[in-house]
Formats: C-alpha cells, sequence, structure tokens
C-alpha cells in the first residue's frame, strides 16, 4: 500500500481556450478527426462480462485475503490525461483510491503515460465503515469512494489532475463503470488535444471478498425495443432550472414509455433519481455532464455579480450564460457518441438555454435531431424595439432627477443588441474552436440558424402571458406552465413547527405572508431588514414565512431582534417546506421569481411582489406581475426595504386592485403540473419530422454504424 504526500501542485481542468493554450493545447491537425472518431467508435456495445474481465477477476479472487470483508475494485484505465509539453516519456500517472472521511489510501503502481494509463491493478480497502457493514442501512449509507488521478515526474513533482466520487452503494450496481474525472470545482478534466474530449476512469467490481449484504451488481441491458424512443436532454444551472426537466422526462416516461436520459451537473443526481424513483413506465436515467453551479455562484466574483442592479452588468451575465457552459461540450458529444454505438441510440436531443450551443454541435456532429426547452423567452432576440433581454427595474432615488438618468442607460444597456454584442465579446473565439474541433463551421449566428432550420423551440408558459413577438418563427411555440410534482400520496405535509405557527396566526386574527428566494443567494441581512420592517411596521397584522438557505452570517443586533419576532408567533424561518399546501394558506407573497413558483403564487389569486437578486428571467417574470396588475414593479432586495411596508399595506386593505386583478385572472388550474400540453407539444413536433442541426457545407456527421 502506497500513502500519497499531500502536495497537490496545479489543478488542470480549467477549460478555457486561452488556458488551454497555456497548458500546452496541441492543435488539430488534418487526421485529428478521424482519430477522434475512431477513439469514439471503439467503445464496448455493450456491458456484459468479456473473457478478459473473467480471467482478472479469477485472479482477484485467487489473491484476495479470504474471511475477510473488503471493498476491492479493478482499476483498468484512464483515458485523455491532461498533460504539458514539458511532460517527457519519465513521466508517470498512477491512481489512489480511499473511502472518504478515511485516512487509508491504496494507491496503483505508477505506470509510464501520455494522455492514457493502462493499470489493470487491483485496489483493496479491508476496513469498511459502519454504514457499510450494516445490512440493515446499506440501502441508505451515504460512504463514498474517492479516487484521485496525479501524475509524478518520479522525482520531485506530483501533480494532481483530477478525481471520481461516487457512493460505494452506487458504484457496485454494474460490475464495469466508466466514471468522469472531474476537478475539485466540479469541472469535467479535459484533455489537451482538441475536440478536448474528457477525461474518464474506467473501473471494475464483481464483489469479491464484499460483505455477503451487498448486493451483486448486474450488467445493464438496456434494449430500444423495450422503450420505443430515447430522448437526451442537457441542462445546467440551478435546481430551479432542472426541475422542469425532469417534469418533462417524467411526462415522456409515464406518458409514452420513452427512454429519458437527463445530463446535467453532478450535484443533482441524487435529486434527478429521486424525483423519478417512482415512475411506472419507460425509464429516466441520469449522466454527468460536469460542472457545478451551485459553487460557481458561491465565488467572490459571482456574488458581486448577482449584487449588482445594472442592466448592463445583468447583460453580460446573460451574454457569458453560454460561455460559461462550453467545459461541457465534449463531455455531452462524446456521451451521446457512445449512447450511439449502444443498444438503445438517443432519437433526440433536448438542450436547455443555458446549453444551446452544445446541444447544436452535439446534434450536427452525431447526426441527431434537436428541439430546445427554454424556460427563458426573454433571452430568445427579437427586432421588436419593446422586447428587452433584461427587464429593467425601479431602483430607489438617490439625488434628483436620477431616475431620468438611470432610464437613459436602461434603454441602451437591456436591450438584444446589446447582448448580442457582450456574446460576441464573451464567446470570442473560444465558441468557433469549440466548434471547428468537431470539424463544423466555426462562426454562425446561433439563434438565426435556429429559425432558419426550423428547430423547434418549445416554452413552457401559456400563450397569453406575455405579448409574443411578432417575428419569431413558427417553430418557437408556447406551451402551458410545467410544474414537478411526486406522485407519493402525502408526500407534502406541514412539520409540527409550521403547523403550529400557522394555527397559532390565525387564531390571533394575523394576516399570512410569506417571503421564498428558493436557492438564490440573497443576503440574509438585506432578507431580515425587509422581514422586520414588514411585521413591525405594516397596519395589519401580519405573520412572515420565510423559506430559503442561509447564506451569510448576520449581526447579533439583528439575530436578537428576530429571535424576539420568533417568540412572538410573527416570523419562522424554514430551509424548506411543501409550496403546494403552504401557499393555500398565505394572504400575499414576496418571491424571488422564477418561473415555477411565480406561477404557483399567481394561481393562489393573491397579491405579489417579485424581489430578490432578480438575475435575467426573474425580472421578466416581475414585469409579468406588475403589468397583470398584481403586484409592484420588481425590485432589487437591495431597495425592497424602502417599499416592502407599504406592499403589504396595499396588499391587505380589503378590496384592493391588487386582489381584484389577482382574483380575475386565470393561470391553469391549481394543481396542474402542465406536464401533458408540453409533452404533446413535443410529439406534435416530431410528427411533423425532426431534423438535425445543420450549419456547416458538406459536413459528415459521426458514423455510428462503424
Amino acid at each position: 500500500m502506497i500513502r500519497v504526500g499531500g502536495s497537490q501542485g496545479y489543478q488542470f481542468g480549467d477549460i478555457s481556450r486561452r488556458t488551454l493554450r497555456h497548458l500546452g493545447g496541441v492543435g488539430a491537425n488534418p487526421a485529428s478527426r478521424a482519430a477522434s472518431q475512431a477513439a469514439r467508435t471503439s467503445v464496448t456495445k455493450s456491458n456484459e462480462i468479456s473473457p478478459e474481465m473473467q480471467a482478472d477477476l479469477k485472479r482477484v479472487e485467487a489473491n484476495m485475503t479470504r474471511g475477510q470483508d473488503c471493498f476491492s475494485v479493478i482499476v483498468k484505465k484512464c483515458t485523455n490525461i491532461p498533460h504539458k509539453r514539458i511532460d517527457m516519456g519519465f513521466s508517470q500517472r498512477y491512481i489512489t483510491m480511499e473511502l472518504a472521511g478515511s485516512d487509508d489510501v491504496v494507491s496503483t503502481t505508477p505506470v509510464q503515460g501520455y494522455t492514457e494509463a493502462a493499470f489493470n491493478e487491483t485496489l483493496t480497502i479491508n476496513e469498511l465503515p459502519a454504514d457499510l457493514m450494516d445490512p440493515a442501512n446499506f440501502a441508505k449509507s451515504n460512504t463514498q469512494v474517492v479516487f484521485k488521478i496525479w501524475k509524478s515526474d518520479g522525482l520531485l513533482r506530483t501533480d494532481f489532475v483530477g478525481q471520481v466520487k461516487i457512493r460505494v452503494r452506487d458504484l457496485i450496481r454494474r460490475p464495469t463503470r466508466i466514471l468522469l474525472v472531474q476537478s475539485v470545482d466540479g469541472n469535467s478534466v479535459l484533455s489537451n488535444r482538441k475536440p478536448w474530449w474528457p477525461c474518464e476512469l474506467e473501473v471494475w467490481f464483481n464483489g469479491v471478498g464484499a460483505p455477503k449484504h451487498w448486493p451483486k451488481p448486474v450488467a445493464s441491458n438496456y434494449d430500444k425495443s423495450d422503450y420505443g424512443k430515447h430522448i437526451m436532454m442537457v441542462t445546467r444551472g440551478t435546481r430551479g432550472d432542472i426541475q422542469p426537466f425532469i417534469a418533462l422526462a417524467r411526462g415522456f416516461a409515464e406518458t409514452y414509455g420513452y427512454m429519458v436520459t437527463i445530463q446535467t451537473e453532478l450535484e443533482y443526481r441524487d435529486f434527478v433519481l429521486d424525483k423519478c424513483k417512482d415512475v411506472e413506465h419507460g425509464k429516466v436515467r441520469f449522466l454527468p455532464s460536469g460542472g457545478d453551479t451551485m459553487t460557481r455562484i458561491m465565488k467572490p466574483e459571482a456574488k458581486w455579480g448577482m449584487k449588482q442592479k445594472s442592466e448592463f452588468i445583468q447583460s453580460i451575465m446573460m451574454a457569458w450564460s453560454e460561455a460559461d457552459f462550453f467545459g461541457s461540450m465534449s463531455t455531452v458529444v462524446n456521451s451521446l457518441t457512445r449512447t450511439q454505438n449502444s443498444s438503445c441510440p438517443v432519437d433526440l436531443i433536448v438542450p436547455g438555454f443555458t446549453m444551446m450551443a452544445t446541444g447544436m454541435v452535439t446534434s450536427e456532429y452525431c447526426d441527431v435531431p434537436m428541439a430546445a426547452f427554454v424556460l427563458q423567452p426573454s433571452a430568445i432576440p427579437s427586432a421588436d424595439p419593446n422586447w428587452k433581454a433584461i427587464i429593467p427595474i425601479e431602483r430607489a432615488a438617490i439625488v434628483p432627477g436620477w431616475d431620468q438618468f438611470v432610464a437613459m442607460g436602461q434603454e441602451k444597456t437591456s436591450s438584444h443588441k446589446m447582448v448580442g454584442c457582450l456574446k460576441f465579446i464573451s464567446e470570442g473565439s473560444d465558441l468557433p474552436e469549440w466548434r471547428e474541433a468537431f470539424g463544423l463551421k466555426g462562426n454562425i449566428n446561433q439563434w438565426k440558424s435556429l429559425m432558419g432550420q426550423n428547430i423547434p423551440i418549445v416554452i413552457p408558459i401559456q400563450p397569453g402571458t406575455f405579448d409574443r413577438p411578432a417575428d419569431w418563427a413558427p417553430n418557437v411555440a408556447m406551451s402551458d406552465f410545467i410544474f414537478l410534482t411526486s406522485k407519493a400520496q402525502g408526500a407534502n405535509a406541514f412539520g409540527e413547527e409550521l403547523d403550529t405557527f400557522i394555527t397559532s396566526a390565525k387564531s390571533a386574527g394575523r394576516k399570512l405572508a410569506v417571503m421564498t428566494f428558493s436557492s438564490m443567494p440573497v443576503q440574509r441581512d438585506k432578507m431580515l431588514a425587509a422581514a422586520i420592517k414588514m411585521v413591525t411596521e405594516t397596519k395589519h397584522p401580519v405573520s412572515l414565512v420565510y423559506v430559503g438557505t442561509r447564506y451569510d452570517p448576520v449581526g447579533a443586533a439583528q439575530e436578537q431582534k428576530i429571535q424576539e419576532l420568533k417568540d412572538k408567533g410573527l416570523f419562522i424561518e424554514l430551509a424548506r417546506a411543501p409550496f403546494d399546501i403552504l401557499f393555500r394558506e398565505m394572504d400575499v407573497f414576496i418571491i424571488h421569481g422564477g418561473l415555477g413558483t411565480t406561477v404557483d403564487a399567481l394561481r393562489m389569486h393573491k397579491p405579489v411582489a417579485v424581489t430578490g437578486v432578480l438575475l435575467m428571467d426573474q425580472r421578466f417574470w416581475g414585469k409579468v406581475c406588475n403589468d397583470k396588475g398584481v403586484g409592484p414593479p420588481p425590485m432589487h432586495i437591495d431597495d425592497f426595504p424602502t417599499i416592502c411596508v407599504d406592499f403589504l399595506d396595499r396588499a391587505l386593505e380589503p378590496g384592493n386592485e391588487w386582489q381584484k386583478n389577482a382574483e380575475s385572472l386565470q393561470w391553469g388550474e391549481e394543481g396542474s403540473d402542465g406536464v401533458g400540453p408540453n409533452v404533446e407539444q413535443f410529439i406534435e413536433f416530431m410528427g411533423r419530422g425532426l431534423y438535425p442541426v445543420h450549419t456547416t457545407k458538406d459536413f459528415k456527421p459521426f458514423n455510428h454504424s462503424k
């Protein structure tokens, strides 16, 4: 057993073109595309145990310490390992394996390798934690096995390349796994050779020496005839961005028996699979895309950006919304090419807004039809001068004339023309270089290509919610609001604390308000400042429910004041709550402007205010609420304390205009999840005939039959 020192050196996995070049990226050569295709077609078309694997497993069993429970895997190989030009022939690669929380680290023997290293070596850990040894709780065990890839010059320097983290109970379900290697920030670790294929680790497990209560690994055996069609959805973002795709996937599976693969960030694996565990027809699978949005938005520069109210900063963020995720492009293409060589190839790829460029490249390279699912309609450009990419928001006046000055800047910086210019800067030569690496035309007009080729774009919003731009092509279809729900009976119920709070407030004759920002990183001191003002200064007796994550500590004085309000039954703070039943009890809503939360609130026919960090489509939904006359214009959380008391005073006044308007509007039936109309919209497009994206003359798509 070899123990590894703490030196980690530099980290690979930064995906920008400039960084790749700095690390010694290898330029494309005439044979690069053919070579990359050959590499993709070398993937085994089934997961059945080969004679080679049988021989290895017999060797493992013969060498295993008898009579002792252990965890043992065969580390086969690591491919597409990044390197530097200074790496010479004596550079060695090795893999370490450990169980999270344990100091016991085992390692393969270092082997010579450049971009690929074959190990074919058994790694065994004999001391297993209690949750893996407990038959009653093994199915709920969370112990992870961590594989780390290292590069050593054999003398002075050892560099960390990347890692794989997976729960032991998940790893052992299959006899063989090909695992995506990621950086500590969650990004895919990529090769330096175009088209920058993702680094992957292949490991085998057969259960030799494992505790008897561990299930035996079973090879996956999916067959297209069992599912009819296979749809691949590709999305990245916050949990709110992922939920509609899960709902749509469930709909395809339950209604038509399709197989659906959702490729998104590893952080959401459990969330995706847990929400689909009650699917009775079809199949919903998960694949990692690389990346970790929540880690990224908690970085100082991201926090700074989200605190800014400027339309120009918002335009920059929208322009960079795809560029930030280009690092997942080769990971998605790699996954789809592998799937196309399986017994259950993909029939349709469905990207989200942040993965549109990736979806287009994947569709064209793999010759698979594409239809987009876009939750952010304001991202779709139009020549209509009233159609804004970024919705301007009101601000608290600072000096006389400030409003007029701000309005002048808002008109210029919130337009699609501005976002288009910034998008050109943000993507620069990176996107063309990515496209050219796959043999595609480098410079294209993305939205013009989609509209010109009638690539379907489905927006899960009811027609009439906003004024549809007249120049949108017929391939842009508005369907219905979509929600992620569960079939489990009693899945949502108040806990004792919340139930007591609501009952006590009603008994005391107080109105109920809810404030929620979902997973958005709203500063807690800003939220509490507004909460304290609302419950202490409004002319109506009110109790406030706050639902959200605590991101920042606050001062002792503010904490003390909040505790006093909690003791009086005026305020309660929860990390999560069942909105479907909580919202029915509320008299007024203060929300962050996400699609699902906003429509849920509007269906209650009560006044709604939209505040928070107000990123992109959250401003859009704030404008919808204001345009429909159910609440004030959207206002940033920094300025919300200046209007929050007035909002409650007006919203809780009997017979107020916001209440009357809210009661008169229809947003679909309460409890309707909108899944059916969205599924049928895609089915309608599929019935007309869908085609792969085509932007490159004489381009020959990847040949899956090789």
